[in-house]
């Protein structure tokens, strides 16, 4: 499979998370929808590829290794009175991704955490910007790892 065909699956899982509004986050789609925007109003978290490696041989799996980061941006601006409502975040975080190890099916494994990315596996909280006229926003950055086997993509077949 192509990233094309997990990586809003990813996008999806944050989606479900209850925000400190009663609501639901709004989670931009990289490919599916392609709706990433000029400018944004918090809650809402952007997930993207940021580096890809591969493993393979001949007749032996290939595996495509993704790193990627998904920035929640909760609050329009960086108060620290957002603090209390920003903690919880972490465990709501970790809890949809835990619960979702292969992405329903779709990839080898699915894992926040510094032990595949070399990252922490949530920073924060930050100072995020987005877009050239939007004010800094306070939120968290998830480092997230995917393991794929693209062993029967078709195209793919190393050779000597």
């Amino acid at each position: 499979m192509a990233l094309e065909n997990w990586i809003d699956k990813i996008a999806d899982l944050w989606s479900a998370i209850e925000t400190h509004e009663a609501g639901t986050l709004r989670s931009y789609k990289l490919a599916t929808s392609a709706d990433f925007p000029e400018s944004i109003s918090a809650p809402c978290v952007m997930t993207y590829p940021t580096e890809m490696s591969l493993t393979y041989s001949i007749g032996g799996p290939l595996f495509e290794h993704w790193i990627g980061q998904s920035d929640f941006y909760l609050f329009d601006n960086v108060s620290k009175v957002n603090l209390p409502m920003l903690v919880p975040y972490f465990a709501r975080i970790r809890n949809v991704a835990i619960a979702s190890i292969t992405l329903g099916g779709t990839v080898v494994n699915f894992s926040i955490g510094s032990d595949n990315t070399g990252r922490p596996t949530i920073q924060g909280p930050v100072s995020l910007q987005y877009g050239d006229n939007d004010n800094p926003h306070h939120g968290l950055v998830v480092n997230w790892f995917v393991k794929e086997d693209i062993s029967n993509e078709s195209g793919v077949s190393p050779s000597a």
